[in-house]
């Protein structure tokens, strides 16, 4: 969550020393919780300032740029394996076990993009092309079906 705007605070601070209001009340008036104003008068006591801190940085990054490039490496020795395998075999080299939501991170980062691997075999014949020899009919439909079923039982004569 973002800290609230400097401007704000120096209101809810300005209000407090003016008497008015206590904290829970200017807090309904200003839209904060009532310990966000307690922590105001805190900070102007404490610092004299009310700037919000600096962000703290979040996590460090995982892999260096010497990490980055193994991968970069293994993508090219391996390029149909999937995000999990690379993951496994950057575990075998470097010894840093990354999970395959991160490499899958890692390679968008590098620009390098995975597919999907293929667990069946691909149908030889495109989808909508005909197999059939040349000059046969397509009795595919019901209605084609029917007619060739009663075509061959009409004609026969064994009662």
């Amino acid at each position: 969550m973002r800290s609230y705007a400097l401007d704000l605070r120096t209101k809810i601070l300005e209000a407090y020393e003016r008497g008015e209001g206590s904290v829970r009340r200017l807090a309904r008036l200003f839209g904060v919780a009532p310990n966000t104003v307690q922590n105001y008068r805190t900070r102007a006591r404490e610092t004299g300032c009310l700037d919000p801190d600096p962000h703290a940085g979040g996590v460090p990054r995982l892999l260096d740029d010497a990490d980055l490039e193994e991968v970069r490496a293994l993508v090219a020795e391996m390029p149909d394996a999937t995000v999990a395998e690379v993951a496994e075999q950057f575990w075998h080299r470097a010894r840093i076990r990354v999970s395959r939501p991160t490499m899958g991170r890692v390679l968008q980062a590098l620009g390098l993009t995975r597919k999907k691997k293929r667990f069946m075999q691909t149908s030889a014949t495109r989808h909508g092309s005909s197999t059939r020899a040349p000059g046969s009919r397509d009795v595919s439909g019901a209605s084609g079906v029917m007619r060739s079923c009663f075509s061959t039982n009409l004609g026969s004569t064994s009662e």
